[in-house]
């Protein structure tokens, strides 16, 4: 279940950033598309969710949730700190601009290593495992994805 679900992330995350990278999609735009009453399908639009202070100085987010799966995309600015946390369920970040740096630590919080990274990096991450994160020398965007939780 664990492979289907990280599978899952994985292959949404990359249609997600394949689209971006080739322009197929409206920028600032959310499409829906799904089967109508006559059995067509059938798009939707709205507007992209606004951006929101994360809670962390320094860092914004706007999010969407669907299909059992949420986008989150951070805006991390440059040098901002997130204290270390875990999160209890598995997720993938795929840089979209900018670098940073990824803390690792260990059960007690205790910082035990630095992962730099940059445009382009993708990083995979397991259910409760403790890290960080510290803003590069500019903006950085970091798409997350993760299985929505019930």
């Amino acid at each position: 279940m664990k492979r289907i679900v990280l599978l899952s992330l994985t292959l949404a995350l990359l249609l997600v950033a394949g689209l971006a990278t080739v322009g197929a999609q409206k920028a600032g735009m959310v499409y829906l598309i799904e089967q109508d009453s006559a059995g067509a399908s059938a798009a939707g639009a709205s507007a992209a969710p606004a951006w929101a202070d994360a809670g962390t100085k320094g860092w914004n987010l706007t999010m969407l949730s669907d299909i059992g799966i949420d986008f989150y995309i951070f805006k991390a600015a440059a040098g901002a700190p997130m204290a270390i946390h875990k999160s209890d369920v598995e997720w993938i970040a795929y840089v979209l601009e900018g670098n940073g740096q990824l803390l690792l630590a260990d059960a007690a919080g205790k910082q035990t290593g630095v992962v730099n990274f940059k445009k382009g990096d993708y990083m995979i991450f397991r259910a409760d495992t403790m890290h960080g994160w510290k803003g590069g020398t500019a903006e950085a965007q970091i798409l997350f994805v993760t299985p929505t939780k019930k």
